[in-house]
């Protein structure tokens, strides 16, 4: 074929690797050698993620644009357009929605936007719908509600008041108002009570009995990868993920970090340096490599005749033991590469190939397989890469 192109995978149509740095990919993504390893989707839009610094090679959305369903679509093709009667989407919606139970109540709440379905002007959640807030059990519409004490009735109350941790907070907000209690002038929250301002303590965060100074962050250690950090009074937690094929550990700042795991993954058979799974339900050469990248391992690198005996046995005990490789042309043809990026360096005996395999190579059998020519006799040959065949992971150590 001419110039370098993209095979894509219909199953994983951004993870189409491709060594030279070229690519055709789906509408409204371009080519990325050195992608996110957690890339944006209609999911995490607007949410902190913690992601490991590595590079994964694939196509990457171009800029508004954000992954749904393996496609590229604008941001706001996200949400819901249809909502439930008596609410409206709204892509800064409050973290704490007005309900039945809170209402006319002070609810401290995290000023984040949360996308989603917001009741009406006048409406309330209760048990999921939005209904009037008169039909609240126990509400007296045509009367105002006690408020605790330094506090008053707003028709109009902020969404994010005043507090010890931040007393400008009550100042322009995000968040859409509505009917409670507020603090009065010269009064702020703190732990549900209104207090004078001068009387607010900076004494920091108290978190599962430990006291921390505002500005310091630390580790659940009984929670790997939750983080919490103390600002001004109050406690923010996140969570960092961490990639396939790592795990969370305590890193020399006593947070969490992300470590190359150096266990076998579970079902895998260990080898010294590195781990073997055998998957035995057929699948096309692109499925195999996805699936293998979902442990955090490839598709097995065949490079000395030790790894090639081992593949040799486990294709042998399998009747019609046909397995895919980690090697092909699919990306840059003519040019074989190894699943972990390496070039294939050709020699002048090729014991492992099939008779005529390099030089009978066909337009299309772009994906390298191990194929019996005679009892526990196994050879490479080209394939198509759409064929279903059996497998083999490679998790290296």
């Amino acid at each position: 074929s001419s110039g370098l192109t993209c095979v894509i995978d219909p199953g994983d149509p951004l993870g189409s690797f491709n060594a030279a740095g070229t690519c055709e990919c789906p509408a409204h993504s371009t080519w990325n050698p050195c992608g996110s390893a957690c890339p944006t989707t209609c999911e995490t839009l607007g949410t902190n993620v913690i992601c490991p610094e590595i590079c994964v090679p694939g196509c990457t959305c171009d800029d508004g644009y954000v992954l749904k369903n393996s496609s590229c679509v604008l941001q706001d093709q996200c949400g819901e357009t249809e909502c439930p009667a008596h609410s409206s989407w709204d892509w800064c919606g409050l973290a704490c929605p007005t309900t039945c139970e809170n209402l006319g109540t002070n609810v401290i709440c995290p000023k984040i936007c949360i996308a989603g379905c917001t009741c009406d002007d006048g409406y309330v959640l209760n048990n999921g719908s939005c209904i009037p807030e008169d039909q609240c059990e126990g509400t007296e519409p045509t009367s105002e509600p006690p408020c605790p004490p330094h506090s008053e009735w707003n028709e109009c109350g902020s969404a994010c008041p005043a507090t010890c941790a931040d007393p400008s907070s009550a100042q322009p907000c995000l968040a859409v108002c509505a009917p409670r209690c507020v603090c009065v002038d010269g009064y702020v929250l703190d732990d549900g009570d209104c207090i004078p301002v001068d009387q607010c303590s900076s004494d920091g965060c108290d978190y599962e009995g430990e006291q921390y100074d505002d500005g310091d962050e630390w580790a659940v250690r009984d929670s790997p990868g939750l983080v919490c950090q103390c600002e001004g009074t109050e406690v923010v937690c996140y969570v960092i993920d961490c990639a396939p094929g790592y795990i969370h550990v305590i890193g020399r700042n006593g947070l969490w970090t992300c470590q190359r795991q150096t266990q076998c993954p579970e079902g895998y058979l260990h080898r010294p340096g590195s781990c073997y799974k055998l998957v035995t339900t057929p699948s096309s050469y692109g499925a195999a490599e996805q699936q293998c990248f979902q442990d955090g391992s490839q598709l097995v690198t065949a490079k000395t005749k030790k790894t090639y005996d081992l593949i040799r046995r486990a294709a042998g005990s399998v009747a019609g033991g046909d397995v895919w490789i980690g090697l092909s042309d699919r990306v840059t043809e003519g040019t074989l590469i190894w699943s972990d990026g390496d070039p294939y360096k050709r020699r002048k005996r090729n014991k492992f190939w099939a008779k005529r395999a390099l030089r009978l190579n066909l337009p299309g059998n772009d994906c390298v397989y191990m194929s019996s020519v005679r009892r526990d006799k196994y050879r490479w040959r080209f394939g198509n890469c759409d064929d279903e065949r059996m497998f083999i992971c490679e998790f290296v150590l």
